[in-house]
């Protein structure tokens, strides 16, 4: 059975406030010591940005390809349930 946990109590159609929030999560160390950031931008045009120690492009590209597998895999498994 799947746990549903709350993220946070804002509403993440504020992209801005949303950022904001994560990167107080980020410093207050909510995630442990956070060694990158990959960020995806739908302004029109599509912006990529990374950010971390030493985060090269290639470190940005593995974030991203990552974070897609990690969305598929949570998509998949709603779809079993």
């Amino acid at each position: 059975m799947k746990k549903i946990v709350q993220i946070y109590e804002s509403n993440f159609r504020d992209a801005a406030a949303s950022l904001r929030r994560m990167a107080d999560d980020i410093e207050s160390g909510l995630y442990g010591e956070v060694q990158g950031v990959a960020v995806v931008l739908d302004g029109g045009a599509i912006e990529v940005f990374g950010f971390g120690k030493k985060l090269e492009p290639e470190h940005t590209a593995l974030l991203l390809q990552a974070g897609a597998l990690k969305l598929t895999r949570m998509f998949l498994d709603c779809q079993d349930a």
